[in-house]
């Protein structure tokens, strides 16, 4: 059965809203460094591709999702 996954749109014309991933191409991952301001900690998954980045933020609380376009679109 296919999972479909939503983060929260960084930016871009969504930013702020939820949107449904469609990755095609992830490819490398990496924890964000902590000089990061709002990502530190996070683990990172680009999608050379398509042309993102997802961040997995995981808290006590719960996990969330957000999505950085490196596009202008």
């Amino acid at each position: 059965m296919k999972q479909i996954a939503l983060a929260r749109a960084v930016n871009g014309p969504h930013a702020g809203h939820q949107v449904k991933l469609a990755l095609t191409d992830p490819d490398s991952n990496e924890v964000v460094p902590s000089v990061s301001p709002e990502f530190k900690g996070d683990f990172l998954l680009t999608s050379q591709g398509d042309e993102e980045q997802i961040y997995d933020h995981v808290t006590p609380e719960g996990q969330s999702l957000s999505v950085l376009s490196l596009t202008r679109r």
